[in-house]
């Protein structure tokens, strides 16, 4: 999610300076977070438990705060749990609440904790969040939604404050951490940051979560605005903000769908429910001109396909600079560009003449097939967006930092082929 005062779509440059709190003596949780302490927990199982980590404490904290007050034009009911931890600036601190329906603006759900000044960059502490949530409010299904800033595989959650950033591999084990505790693996993990919808991020949650929202573009300044659903029987608007909740999960259009479903006592599975998010962000493109859908348990097959390319690569005595111009070519994003895409220019290309490299490239091609399950672009600029990106650069060479990432280590050769085609 990006602000700015025309709400044009940017990159964001994450901050990863130390600095000192703003409130001058209040002390960081960091070291002192316990995973697994509930304020107590529930006996009553319902179906979905809504999870919506609103780290706010940076330049999007009026909008995230405004998410939250949106979330109680639907509130909880007999079947659906939705609680959030929302994190804002100006020494305002964390509060998490049970979010009960009430139509008036400004925050009335009851807080569950007060928690003061904290870092939700601190992997421990989304942790925390996710394991007292699942224990207090049990259900069949589970959903995490991430809502801040982010920066692709670099990963997300700006929390200025501290000057922390939660990297990708930080996610992983804040997710880990949460697993490990409650023995619960995530139904959907989305993303109202951008993006995050790359194979790096994927593959760093696919043995934590089944399936994977998010987009492969910035978002918009107004992120996930729905003041054109927010109406009551009558006509009238629910929510008075231009920037309504951004988070497609809790918009009436899909939650309110969702617990209708459920009172009729028809399943609403959670790879439905991931498609649905899609479905409702194609009407809002002037913010959100992708969304994504992976089905995490393919990416075992993505890899395989990613590592033959790579390998062929490695191996082709087609030109460097045949491929490299490729790579210029393929649908480009704010960061990283389009897997399929990029497979696709190779065996498309007539001056390639090396068939173990276009088997190759049809396979990685056939592999974004599975994984991405559903995927929305309707502008013409992104004509061949088709649900995930990968680090595929066309200059300078790949970022040492990429080497902590998981599919790294599961897909070593990528890299090496990416700064083979540069010429490195």
């Amino acid at each position: 999610m990006k602000i700015n005062n025309n709400t044009s779509i940017q990159a964001y440059t994450p901050q990863v300076s130390q600095q000192k709190p703003k409130e001058e003596g209040a002390a960081l949780p960091q070291d002192g977070v316990v995973l697994g302490q509930s304020t107590g927990e529930s006996t009553s199982v319902k179906k979905w438990t809504f999870m919506h980590y609103a780290a706010g404490d940076n330049n999007l904290a009026p909008y995230i705060e405004s998410d939250v007050d949106e979330m109680e034009r639907i509130g909880s009911d007999e079947n659906t749990n939705i609680v959030a931890l929302l994190d804002l600036n100006r020494g305002k601190g964390a509060k998490t609440y049970y979010i009960t329906q009430d139509k008036t603006p400004g925050l009335k759900s009851e807080v569950l904790e007060n928690h003061g000044l904290v870092n939700t960059s601190d992997p421990k502490f989304l942790a925390k969040f996710i394991i007292d949530t699942v224990k207090k409010f049990p259900a069949e299904h589970y959903m995490l939604d991430i809502g801040d800033h982010g920066g692709g595989w670099s990963g997300a959650i700006s929390d200025d404050s501290t000057g922390g950033w939660m990297s990708t591999p930080q996610i992983r084990q804040a997710l880990d951490m949460a697993q490990k505790e409650t023995g619960v693996k995530l139904d959907i993990v989305a993303f109202d940051c951008c993006l995050m919808a790359t194979g790096e991020v994927a593959n760093e949650l696919k043995d934590h979560t089944n399936f994977m929202v998010a987009s492969q573009e910035s978002e918009g300044g107004a992120g996930w605005t729905y003041n054109d659903v927010l109406k009551d029987k009558d006509g009238n608007t629910l929510a008075p903000q231009r920037h309504s909740y951004k988070n497609l999960l809790m918009s009436p259009e899909v939650l309110g769908d969702t617990q209708e479903k459920l009172r009729n006592r028809i399943t609403l599975e959670p790879k439905e429910f991931a498609m649905k998010q899609v479905d409702s962000a194609g009407a809002h493109q002037n913010d959100l001109p992708t969304m994504s859908a992976f089905d995490l348990s393919k990416m075992g097959n993505f890899n395989n396909a990613a590592a033959g390319l790579a390998d062929a690569i490695l191996a082709t005595s087609t030109p460097n600079a045949t491929l490299k111009g490729l790579a210029g070519k393929t649908q480009s994003f704010s960061s990283g560009k389009d897997a399929f895409h990029f497979a696709q220019l190779i065996v498309k290309d007539p001056s390639i003449s090396d068939p173990k490299l276009k088997e190759a490239a049809q396979n990685l091609m056939n592999a974004v097939g599975e994984v991405i399950i559903h995927n929305e672009h309707q502008e013409p600029r992104y004509a061949n967006a088709h649900g995930v990106n990968l680090e595929i650069p066309s200059y300078g060479s790949v970022s040492g930092k990429y080497d902590e990432l998981a599919f790294n280590k599961d897909v070593p050769q990528w890299k090496k082929a990416m700064n083979k085609m540069l010429g490195k």
